[in-house]
């Protein structure tokens, strides 16, 4: 059975809400006194000899300090792994942000102009409301 807009919408708007939420509250805790050891363990540990840099206490200073942070200083506090896993991640949202557009600007408007969709879920209703034919006997 396809989803109407109004519960793919709903869904959207929940999903969206609770990540917006999410954001806000580790953005909040971030700049905790007593959760810094926790966010920032590298900071103070006594045995590492290259620190991470600080980051701004501001709210949300953060988001631009970590999108300007350069390959070298991640392979110098995480190591190589961690950066070919940023890398990994930055080709991914990347790739799937110009296919978001593509399927938005070209895609979608062409199959909300026909009625080819429609032909293939009555089809599919039509299939599934038959009966079911009888088992094989023994």
């Amino acid at each position: 059975m396809a989803a109407s807009g109004t519960a793919v919408l709903t869904a959207f708007l929940i999903q969206f809400g609770i990540t917006g939420f999410m954001f806000l509250l580790f953005s909040y805790l971030r700049t905790t006194p007593w959760l810094r050891r926790f966010f920032q363990p590298k900071r103070f540990d006594k045995s590492i000899k290259v620190k991470p840099k600080r980051l701004p206490p501001g709210l949300f200073s953060w988001w631009w300090f970590i999108y300007t942070c350069k390959e070298e200083d991640v392979i110098d506090v995480a190591g190589l792994d961690s950066a070919a896993y940023l890398r990994c991640l930055s080709v991914g949202w990347e790739i799937f942000f110009y296919l978001t557009l593509w399927t938005l600007i070209v895609i979608l408007p062409v199959n909300l102009s026909g009625d080819a969709v429609q032909v293939l879920l009555d089809r599919q209703d039509y299939l599934n409301s038959r009966p079911s034919p009888p088992p094989f006997p023994p």
